[in-house]
């Protein structure tokens, strides 16, 4: 349906035309228009979400110019004109916006910009545009402009008082963080922040914060502010890329570890980052050679052979998969996930022994004790044949995965190795008392019992 653009009061709404106009679904006109109802009778936030949930490409400029006008009654100045200047780039031939715009800067008390944008509106469109630029020009004529200079030098003036306030407040936050206290540092930067928010490093430091305290929605918010402040904030894309990873997007993630390494080349934990966003893809080739830049920038830090390990070994390349865990653990000995991996790839080659050392290592001095681990400790030493091992790993092994069938006929079948038959026919009591076993454990664990009943 063809519709014709109408204004009210700053906004912009469609009417129905039969000739010309402008061709949207009718649903989408109706859903605007209500947009604008609802803003004019001054229930903005209302009208907000229905402007910004409007993505129809043919009216996204009139969203953006009734958005403006929304935030300019919240009082939302700044946004209020990034809004409107996305309307004017997107349209640059309609004149609300700009007339919008001098609004804006009217009530920032920036009235020779004011007038810049009151000007533009009247070129393009005298018959509609208001008359504020007629009106603020006769109070503003040229032997006026030494009394809006002096203005402007004054408001240059508070605007440095308050970045000297802002910058003592970002700098005993950075002391509150050192001491550990992250809340009273993040409430110190936001006062900060809304003193003058275009302070160097305070937006990115409050997204820290939040995400160091997991509330990743508002970080997201203030890295990206940080952006806007400065494109060229390392430590901003760099934290937009850790937490986009954390959400699984990894390919926003390879974006803004990209743009971190066009600021920073020489960041070797950003290649390290870029590497594993590759290899959660799986993009071998590229993982591999943003971990060997980490290697070739870091050559110190484990964690860039580890994952290196990590593509070898799924490459069936064991003999570099081997080679790259074990420089990870000569660079950190206690690096547990390397010392379990090599475990895995002893098993592969038979070479029990020296499984046995970093599955011990693990459990022993880096004390964990983690269920899998003891069950697999388990059966080494049950393939060793180092029956009291088995049977102490198998026991500890079932405590964390109890009443589980077949590690309790592997224990069954340990204690009979050592010839203890009372604990071996317990043991499979317990287990044929199960429910659901399946055919093959539970037709084992028969004929285990009536041969041990037999010799009782």
């Amino acid at each position: 349906m063809n519709f014709v653009l109408q204004r009210l009061n700053g906004f912009v709404y469609f009417k129905a035309s039969k000739e010309g106009g402008i061709f949207i679904p009718q649903d989408s006109a109706r859903e605007f228009n209500y947009g604008v109802a609802l803003g004019f009778e001054g229930e903005e936030e209302k009208a907000r979400k229905i402007f910004e949930n409007l993505n129809l490409p043919a009216i996204l400029p009139f969203c953006l110019n009734n958005l403006g006008v929304i935030f300019t009654k919240l009082g939302d100045y700044e946004k209020a004109k990034e809004c409107l200047l996305e309307s004017i780039e997107l349209l640059p031939d309609f004149e609300l916006p700009y007339q919008n715009l001098g609004n804006v800067y009217e009530k920032s008390s920036r009235i020779l910009d004011a007038l810049h944008y009151w000007q533009k509106a009247l070129q393009l469109n005298p018959e509609t545009a208001k008359s504020h630029y007629t009106q603020t020009q006769k109070l503003t004529l040229p032997q006026e402009l030494s009394q809006l200079l002096k203005e402007k030098s004054q408001n240059q003036q508070e605007e440095q008082e308050l970045k000297k306030e802002a910058q003592r407040l970002f700098q005993e936050g950075l002391e509150m963080v050192e001491d550990g206290k992250l809340a009273e540092a993040l409430l110190a930067w936001e006062k900060a922040f809304s003193l003058y928010p275009a302070l160097s490093g305070l937006c990115t430091n409050i997204g820290w914060i939040y995400k160091e305290t997991g509330k990743l929605k508002q970080a997201l918010h203030y890295f990206q502010k940080a952006i806007q402040i400065d494109a060229n904030d390392f430590l901003a894309y760099y934290n937009l890329g850790l937490i986009y990873y954390e959400q699984k997007d990894y390919l926003s993630a390879i974006n803004q570890y990209k743009r971190a390494i066009q600021i920073s080349p020489q960041d070797s934990l950003t290649f390290y980052n870029l590497g594993m966003a590759y290899y959660q893809l799986n993009e071998r080739v590229k993982a591999k050679e943003a971990l060997e830049k980490a290697k070739e920038l870091a050559p110190l830090y484990p964690n860039s052979y580890y994952a290196l390990g990590l593509i070898y070994e799924e490459e069936g390349n064991i003999a570099e998969a081997e080679k790259a865990y074990l420089k990870t653990i000569s660079l950190d000995t206690e690096f547990i996930e390397a010392h379990y991996n090599l475990g895995f790839l002893y098993i592969k080659q038979k070479k029990y022994d020296k499984a046995l050392y970093h599955w011990l290592k693990v459990e022993k001095e880096c004390g964990e004790k983690r269920p899998e681990l003891l069950k697999n400790l388990a059966q080494l030493y049950e393939e060793l044949e180092y029956w009291e091992e088995a049977l102490s790993y198998y026991i500890q092994a079932l405590s964390s995965y109890p009443s589980q069938p077949e590690l309790m006929l592997k224990l069954a079948k340990i204690y009979l190795k050592l010839e203890n038959k009372v604990q071996a026919l317990q043991t499979i009591e317990g287990l044929l008392s199960l429910p659901q076993l399946e055919n093959g454990i539970k037709d084992e664990a028969k004929k285990l019992y009536q041969n041990l009943s037999q010799e009782r």
